[in-house]
């Protein structure tokens, strides 16, 4: 049976992928917010207490690549069912935890059956879309990274506001929104090349405007974050997108969940990183504004990651002018 034939119920299926994404990635950052009330109750320090959102983000990464490769021998049918088993399983632990290595438990578990929806959804668009139609597809399945990382903390404040903390265990539902799609389009209609540097730029003006208006208005934050979010799926939407048309296709599974394990790894371990620097403090700015003591700290860490992420935008280009030169090269 061909890809068309497959493309009412791969259609579907996406839709659902992109709904349990966004639970996963909002079980994910919806603890960052509740992280200073966990120190208190349970006497951790706010290092230690990070442990919940990296160890979770760590174990999502690392199955998501398990997962990528299962998924070339198993039904991915069997591994939704496992995953989401292992899931709820975390929860209830979580639940109903009331010491720090079982609120651990709860989130480890949590991340060993989330980790295979990310993997599902990077390998349906491979497997049953067409090249032409799998910028799309992809932009589809990356709507639930973007709900999920966006959403998180809005519904922990809601939640904690109301009931307490561990009650965040128990994930809410989502209503898919679909902006990012348009990023899939784009990669289909402009290239990858293009969406790439319309994310990089969402990505390099959300890092500046953070630094600056750091300690400003709730409303300017949530503005400037948008543009971080929707710059961060357009740009997992352009590297899951040259990776399907570069990789063959018994290779995709590894490679797409590789590309899924090294984003939740650095989130894992960026997590933690911050958490220290904060810890730390700072008493002095790098930015010639006036500005609330207390926000120093947060604003040179969004001039350190502008500064990281305007050398990579360096590289890559150079890489791609070299790349360029030497096929033509190659040409003559």
């Amino acid at each position: 049976m061909g890809k068309e034939e497959h493309q009412p119920t791969s259609e579907k299926l996406l839709r659902i992928l992109a709904f349990t994404l966004a639970i996963t990635l909002m079980s994910a950052t919806m603890f960052n917010l509740v992280l200073p009330e966990i120190t208190m109750e349970l006497q951790l320090s706010l290092s230690q207490a990070s442990w919940i959102t990296s160890g979770f983000l760590l174990v999502y990464a690392i199955g998501t690549v398990m997962y990528g490769k299962l998924a070339d021998t198993f039904r991915l049918k069997n591994l939704l069912t496992f995953g989401f088993t292992m899931f709820a399983v975390g929860s209830v632990i979580g639940l109903f935890a009331h010491v720090f290595w079982l609120v651990l438990l709860g989130r480890i578990l949590q991340a060993v059956g989330a980790a295979v929806v990310p993997a599902a959804a990077s390998i349906i668009p491979i497997r049953y879309f067409s090249p032409e139609k799998r910028g799309r597809a992809m932009g589809i399945a990356m709507t639930g990274l973007a709900i999920g990382s966006a959403i998180g903390p809005i519904v922990a404040s809601l939640v904690v506001s109301i009931l307490h903390w561990r009650w965040l265990f128990c994930m809410p539902l989502l209503i898919l929104l679909t902006l990012p799609r348009k990023g899939g389009k784009l990669a289909d209609v402009k290239g990858n090349a293009y969406l790439i540097v319309v994310a990089s730029a969402l990505l390099g003006s959300c890092f500046l405007l953070m630094s600056l208006f750091t300690g400003n208005s709730p409303l300017l934050i949530v503005l400037f974050l948008i543009l971080g979010n929707v710059g961060q799926t357009f740009m997992m939407i352009g590297l899951s997108h040259t990776l399907s048309r570069t990789l063959p296709q018994d290779q995709t599974g590894v490679g797409m969940g590789f590309l899924s394990m090294m984003n939740f790894i650095a989130g894992a371990v960026s997590a933690g990183v911050y958490s220290r620097v904060v810890d730390q403090g700072a008493h002095t700015q790098w930015l010639p504004l006036p500005m609330n003591p207390e926000a120093y700290v947060y604003s040179n860490i969004y001039v350190v990651l502008l500064m990281i992420h305007v050398s990579i935008l360096f590289i890559h280009y150079f890489l791609r002018r070299e790349r360029t030169m030497k096929h033509a090269y190659t040409a003559k």
